[in-house]
């Protein structure tokens, strides 16, 4: 590696200034010329630290009071071509409101990975994305959703009331190898992330697996005939969306 133009030039210029039997040959305009290079070469690491500590400024003022919720690590990049999303529902980001090491902040752009079960923050002046500490965070919303962290988790809160009813999703990555060329890969080797969901309901002190509508309605005896007849009236089966049905079983279960 060379020596930098501006160093040699001090070298040269400095030869002497080791030997004290020759300092007398350096000149007063040697000295000031020697100073300008010294100038020179310390000016540009001054201005850049003098510029971090102005971007600093502009980034903590406009964080305000949300500074701590954007202090977290980028998230991990997919560097591949796949199917499906990583995200929950959504690769669209939404606002919502967090609780966050004790805090509550609003307004936050969010989006949840559930194949590394990892909440996204979006930082709306830089368009920057920073990984939540899932310790940190007690609940978050994402549009009209609502989430909560159980044991290190992150579950959908689909039911709030005697009972409780969690949904957690989970995208599982896959690779097969298709019959033909992917259009939208290039290739044969399919890499996807497939859609999974569990429902776990708290009821009484216990927790329950619910797999199915009947699971659910066994819990309810005495109500079953009611849920029925309801869900028949309001044209909900067994073919609809499990969230769905889920949900309405328990409000009419435990309605009166």
């Amino acid at each position: 590696m060379g020596i930098p133009p501006k160093l040699a030039l001090f070298l040269y210029f400095c030869k002497d200034c080791y030997n004290p039997f020759s300092l007398s040959t350096i000149t007063l305009m040697q000295l000031k010329f020697l100073s300008f290079l010294l100038l020179m070469t310390f000016l540009p690491a001054a201005h850049l630290f003098s510029q971090k500590e102005s971007d600093y400024g502009t980034y903590a003022n406009a964080a305000g009071n949300y500074m701590n919720l954007y202090r977290g690590a980028a998230p991990m990049k997919y560097k591949f071509l796949h199917l499906g999303t990583f995200y929950a529902y959504s690769e669209t980001f939404e606002k919502g409101e967090v609780k966050y090491n004790g805090r509550i902040y609003s307004d936050v752009w969010m989006n949840l990975n559930s194949h590394m079960d990892e909440l996204y923050v979006k930082i709306p002046y830089s368009g920057r994305e920073v990984v939540l500490n899932k310790s940190l965070v007690e609940y978050f919303t994402i549009g009209k959703r609502k989430f909560v962290n159980r044991g290190g988790a992150y579950f959908e809160l689909l039911f709030d009331g005697k009972s409780k009813l969690y949904k957690r999703i989970r995208k599982v990555y896959s690779e097969k190898i298709a019959s033909s060329v992917n259009p939208l890969t290039g290739s044969r080797l399919e890499k996807s992330f497939e859609h999974q969901e569990s429902y776990i309901l708290n009821k009484d002190g216990g927790e329950f697996r619910i797999l199915r509508k009947s699971s659910l309605l066994s819990l309810y005896p005495e109500k079953r005939g009611e849920i029925n007849r309801k869900l028949r009236e309001e044209k909900i089966s067994a073919q609809s969306e499990k969230s769905l049905v889920f949900a309405r079983i328990l409000q009419i279960a435990e309605s009166n």
